[in-house]
């Protein structure tokens, strides 16, 4: 409440002073000043409905309309708009809703009752506004958007609120003399009364200050992961910075000034989303009823396991898409098209993989969004994602009981292993051995052989998925050769070791069936060695043909995809193997399924092709050395190069050259100032651990001054 509002009402404002006023007028200017905190703070609140995924809210303005209103804006009135809510669109002719509520707060008043007169300025403000916004719009486009709002602390007299409710109903009035004052303070509506009415309505009983400061930590704490007594203060202050003549002109906040002041952004909201493709051409399985039926059937967790290429994702997919009525999945990637060992898109931490899931489930509305916390463990991250899965089943089961929450958890081994890699936690074994609430079902997919990685309770529920079937690999083998015999299907099958990626590579390459057979056999193997045989071919196919590219250069192509993370830019492998970027284009474009270009970059679509690479091409020492000498220059012009360098010192096992270049400046992007430090840091901190695995105590305790000093 402003503060000569706040005199003028209780009758406190005069013009002779005496002496011993002094102190009464400072307890009125408190008064005054816990107006403003409880207006700060109550906005802080409803900015959190600003998350995504918590409501169709897209703006809250403060101190006024906001100035994206668009043609309709208008002035009358803005001066009683402490708070403007926009849902849809900050344009009122786009909105679904927008709500303009002037705050009353009282200290010393807060129980007594508000009368007909104290709604006087907010009645003739509002009128005059809703007139204004008439001329543009007509009645039954404002009807269902619009909304006037009176909140207070203070209780609202039963008389006043009756008669309100007398005129919006257009009922005889059962109280006439404060209807009549009411109509004295909304001048001008004549035929619009009815409606105006309609649209104005009263809010009494807001918590006070107090509750409200308490409310809004509380309600700050619900969203993140972790308790941060800063959050709300910079929330408040976020609204009140709003509120001054600075942001006259943007009085509105959005979702990304919300998360600024959480220090986070959108991004870190989503940091893993689902890559999966739901393939062109789906087979159903005739293992799925069976698998389904092994799911609902337990409330233990469920390890779907199978080799590499039999279609564990595909599976994980299907299981996700299609549910009994009233139930949701969540699936989550573990693999990320290839990129979950990249530094920019690691997928097997708390922070990565909780959130992901937490916030699929929020942009639902089953649950409050989870915001990441800098000083969050694992722990902290595991509590609050199963609250908010209790949460959600608990509202699934509300509309449709019996309804259930699937937790798909794809490639949940290849998660642990990239944790591994770089001396890392995993959120798998976690989740795996958590209880999950009633209703939820958690089902992890994996390879065979790395079962014990996901370090799953004794009484997990293990599910061999099997390779295609002779129907199966027939229907498989037609969709390409339509007129393929019965024998050609067996024959096919045998070759392929019914094994479904062995079969979409061999029918990838568009051969005739002869050949096609012909580059498959003479006898099935592994679908390792399968898979490795086809790749192979077609390495030694390109180095026979030549062309643009030598046999040499595409050896230190092939070591440089085995070698480097993804996504491997091309100028990158380019530059290492002293060709131009188009031709390592055409390597690709010429190899096929399983490479991909994306963008300017290159990275394999599944692991057990990339598995082979790196198996095949991975230099001896001698020749790392060699390739690190051909990469190290390139690491000022390159990020990638840059954040690669320090993994690939450690497995050459040249710590020393690891530790100097981490204590340095030397290999540092120099374009782009903010990844400089990204660099610098993640180096800092990969050498670190390094150091303290290796027992290298005083170059790590120079490492870990050094990421203080970076860090503070």
């Amino acid at each position: 409440m402003r503060l000569v509002e706040c005199l003028e009402h209780n009758g406190l404002m005069s013009t002779k002073t005496t002496a011993g006023q002094g102190a009464a007028n400072s307890d009125l200017v408190r008064a005054s000043r816990d107006g403003d905190q409880f207006h700060y703070h109550w906005a802080a609140r409803h900015c959190l409905s600003l998350l995504p995924g918590v409501s169709d809210l897209v703006a809250i303005s403060i101190e006024g309309a906001s100035a994206a209103e668009g043609a309709a804006a208008v002035l009358e009135g803005d001066e009683l708009i402490d708070v403007g809510f926009y849902y849809g669109s900050q344009q009122i002719k786009d909105a679904r809703l927008v709500r303009y509520v002037q705050l009353k707060h009282s200290t010393k008043l807060a129980h007594e009752p508000w009368t007909a007169s104290g709604l006087g300025k907010t009645l003739a403000g509002n009128s005059k506004r809703f007139l204004k916004l008439r001329e543009t719009f007509s009645w039954d486009d404002l009807k269902d958007k619009l909304r006037f709002s009176f909140t207070t602390n203070r209780p609202i007299s039963e008389k006043v609120v009756e008669a309100l409710e007398d005129l919006a109903s257009g009922s005889a009035p059962r109280h006439p003399t404060e209807q009549e004052t009411l109509l004295g303070y909304a001048k001008g509506l004549g035929s619009e009364t009815r409606n105006f009415f309609q649209l104005f309505s009263v809010e009494a009983g807001e918590p006070d200050l107090w509750n409200q400061r308490n409310l809004l930590f509380a309600d700050v704490r619900n969203v993140l992961a972790d308790a941060d007594s800063d959050a709300p203060v910079q929330l408040k202050e976020l609204v009140a910075r709003k509120a001054t003549s600075e942001f006259a002109s943007n009085p509105s906040i959005e979702v990304t000034d919300v998360l600024r002041a959480l220090t986070t952004d959108v991004d870190d909201l989503i940091p893993a989303p689902c890559l999966i493709k739901a393939p062109d051409d789906l087979l159903a399985r005739e293992q799925e009823p069976e698998i389904r039926a092994t799911i609902e059937g337990t409330t233990r967790p469920i390890v779907l396991h199978a080799d590499g290429g039999v279609g564990k994702s595909v599976m994980a997919w299907q299981l996700s898409e299609s549910l009994p009525f009233g139930s949701v999945a969540i699936l989550y990637d573990c693999f990320g098209d290839g990129l979950y060992r990249t530094n920019l898109h690691f997928r097997h931490r708390h922070k990565d993989a909780l959130l992901q899931m937490a916030n699929e489930l929020a942009a639902q509305g089953l649950c409050l969004p989870l915001i990441p916390t800098g000083g969050s463990d694992g722990k902290r991250y595991m509590r609050a994602f199963v609250a908010r899965l209790k949460h959600a089943v608990g509202l699934l089961r509300a509309k449709v009981p019996g309804a259930n929450l699937y937790v798909i958890v794809d490639a949940a081994d290849n998660a642990v292993m990239a944790a591994q890699e770089i001396g890392d936690a995993a959120f798998v074994p976690d989740l795996v051995r958590t209880p999950m609430p009633a209703g939820v079902k958690l089902v992890l997919t994996c390879r065979t052989h790395r079962k014990d990685m996901l370090e799953a309770p004794p009484d997990a529920v293990s599910v061999l998925l099997k390779p295609f079937s002779e129907v199966e690999t027939a229907r498989h083998l037609k969709q390409f050769y339509p007129d393929a015999t019965a024998a050609e299907v067996k024959e096919f099958q045998y070759l392929s070791s019914s094994n479904p990626r062995v079969q979409a590579l061999a029918l990838s390459r568009k051969k005739a069936m002869a050949e096609m057979l012909k580059e498959l056999g003479p006898t099935p193997s592994t679908v390792a060695r399968a898979i490795g045989g086809l790749l192979q071919h077609a390495v030694d196919q390109l180095k026979y043909h030549g062309g643009r590219i030598e046999a040499d250069q595409i050896a230190l192509i092939c070591q440089g995809l085995a070698i480097l993370r993804p996504l491997v830019p091309i100028g990158v492998l380019a530059q290492v193997s002293g060709t131009d970027e188009s031709a390592v284009k055409s390597f690709a474009y010429d190899l096929g399924r399983p490479l991909l270009v994306k963008g300017d970059s290159l990275h394999f679509l599944d692991e057990p092709s990339e598995t082979w690479f790196r198996e095949e091409f991975y230099p001896d020492q001698a020749r790392l050395k060699e390739f690190l000498e051909r990469l190290q220059p390139l690491a000022g012009n390159s990020a990638y190069v840059a954040s690669t360098l320090p993994q690939l010192l450690l497995a050459a096992g040249r710590m020393d050259e690891l530790v100097g270049l981490a204590l340095s400046q030397d290999g540092l992007p120099l374009s782009n100032p903010l990844e400089r430090r990204d660099i610098e840091v993640q180096r800092l901190t990969f050498a670190l651990k390094a150091c303290l695995v290796d027992k290298r105590y005083v170059s790590a305790a120079k490492l870990a001054l050094r990421v203080a000093g970076e860090l503070a």
